[in-house]
């Protein structure tokens, strides 16, 4: 189905389907001399991928500030805020899908170095070689997706995976040192970063996954080199500092979505994370009016 770019950004922000065919979860666009803007800050529950050709633009993502570039990918992920959408006379690629749709096609993606959400910025900038081949795939996948032949949510599938195989490769300085992660490390940390909330606690993740809390704890402890208590706590904070940054919520409101149960506990968390209490950290980081 044809979507325009009003209605493929807009699509970000849908909860992900559950049991749902390619055309709920998957959708492409090609983007030429494209002017957008959207001022308001929502926060993802899909995946991006935005490839500019040529142009420029900014954005907020995850509190951070972007500067769009010609020969460069953007992504997201679930859970992300993004803020201050500007694209001046982009041409391109645009993919939005669900993280079931990915898990679908890769079920190691945890193990990719492009998946260590926290860990990196959220752009790849691509050298003449790669842009082209990059573009050349993306425009295979839009090909098929327009189509209706037999197999054809197969064949994307596949285009897609190969499509995240060479980003992967290229975003990857260290090739022969990808993380290996135990499929309860990788588990652990996908029930993480689905988590929409960030209420959860390690016990029910562990016994989620048949294993005790201590073992769970040592795992990641292990290979992460954090407890899961901490990248937990991680993900609430870096949710709630977005969301003082770019929305008019109460610091009640807040801690409560953030699972809390009493705002003075979010307090001290928050503090003990930044240095500052939400009220200081949005004072002095104020974006939003």
């Amino acid at each position: 189905m044809a979507v325009n770019i009003d209605e493929l950004f807009a699509s970000i922000y849908l909860s992900q389907p559950a049991n749902a065919d390619i055309e709920e979860q998957f959708n492409i666009l090609q983007l030429s001399n494209v002017n957008f803007h959207q001022s308001s800050a929502v926060i993802t529950r899909r995946c991006m991928m935005l490839h500019v050709l040529e142009g420029e633009g900014s954005f907020s993502l995850a509190n951070e500030e972007y500067v769009i570039e010609p020969s460069t990918i953007y992504f997201t992920f679930p859970d992300n805020l993004l803020a201050e959408l500007r694209l001046r006379k982009v041409s391109g690629i645009l993919m939005v899908t669900t993280t079931d749709l990915l898990f679908q096609v890769n079920p190691n993606l945890l193990e990719l170095s492009l998946f260590q959400e926290g860990e990196h910025r959220h752009q790849i900038a691509l050298t003449e070689e790669f842009n082209g081949k990059m573009y050349k795939l993306a425009k295979e996948i839009d090909q098929e997706h327009r189509g209706s032949e037999h197999l054809k949510d197969k064949i994307i599938q596949r285009l897609l995976d190969l499509h995240i195989m060479y980003a992967e490769r290229y975003y990857s300085k260290n090739p022969d040192k990808r993380i290996h992660l135990h499929q309860k490390v990788k588990s652990f940390l996908g029930i993480v970063n689905k988590s929409e909330t960030g209420n959860l606690r390690v016990t029910d993740i562990a016994k989620d996954l048949a294993v005790s809390p201590n073992y769970l704890n040592e795992l990641v402890q292990g290979q992460i080199g954090k407890s899961p208590k901490t990248i937990i706590k991680q993900k609430q904070i870096r949710k709630a500092s977005a969301l003082l940054l770019h929305s008019n919520l109460g610091l009640k409101e807040i801690a409560f979505k953030m699972g809390y149960k009493s705002p003075q506990y979010f307090n001290q968390d928050f503090k003990n994370a930044t240095g500052l209490s939400p009220s200081e950290y949005r004072g002095q980081h104020l974006q939003f009016s």
